[in-house]
């Protein structure tokens, strides 16, 4: 079963993770995600919006799938994850996370791997592994070009007003296309 699929209505494409409640980051998450995007990029949609179906955007890693792993095993892991961030972030149109309750973990830095994010005025976003003694596999080094590219848009189109906005659950997808 994927757990995440790609979607279009016309020129707006969206990746929606599909496995709720929780839309964890488990073994076939990475795979999925690379696949979604790679569909998106070979179609001709003109701005991308990741979504989620259930109440929460993601909880991050499944991380009852961790106990007994072998180190390399979390290295490759952590490394395939990036990866397909990696694939999102450098698509040539506009992505937007559209985040509606808990993007806690990784699902945290796929929302930020995004060039916008619109925030439900329910969404909770936590680091979650600097208080379980971890270091973030990406977090610490998106925000910073996240924050320059933010700053670029504004100096280049100064009508771009969605780079930070808090909107009502209802309207929310609706807000993440405009």
């Amino acid at each position: 079963m994927k757990t995440i699929r790609f979607e279009r209505q016309g020129s707006i494409g969206r990746i929606v993770l599909a496995n709720p409640p929780y839309n964890r980051l488990d073994l076939q998450f990475s795979h999925c995600l690379r696949d979604a995007v790679h569909e998106a990029s070979s179609s001709d949609i003109r701005a991308l919006v990741i979504s989620s179906e259930g109440e929460d955007f993601s909880f991050g890693g499944e991380v009852r799938e961790w106990p007994g792993k072998h180190i390399d095993w979390f290295r490759t892991f952590v490394a395939e994850v990036n990866a397909s961030y990696r694939a999102l972030e450098i698509l040539r149109v506009p992505t937007v996370a559209a985040v509606r309750g808990v993007a806690f973990g990784g699902g945290f830095e796929l929302a930020l791997s995004c060039d916008f994010l619109v925030a439900a005025d329910n969404a909770v976003f936590r680091c979650v592994e600097v208080t379980t003694g971890f270091i973030p596999t990406r977090a610490t080094w998106v925000l910073r070009p996240m924050w320059w590219r933010v700053r670029w848009l504004k100096a280049r189109r100064p009508n771009l007003r969605r780079l930070s906005q808090t909107v009502r659950r209802r309207p929310m997808q609706r807000s993440a296309l405009c």
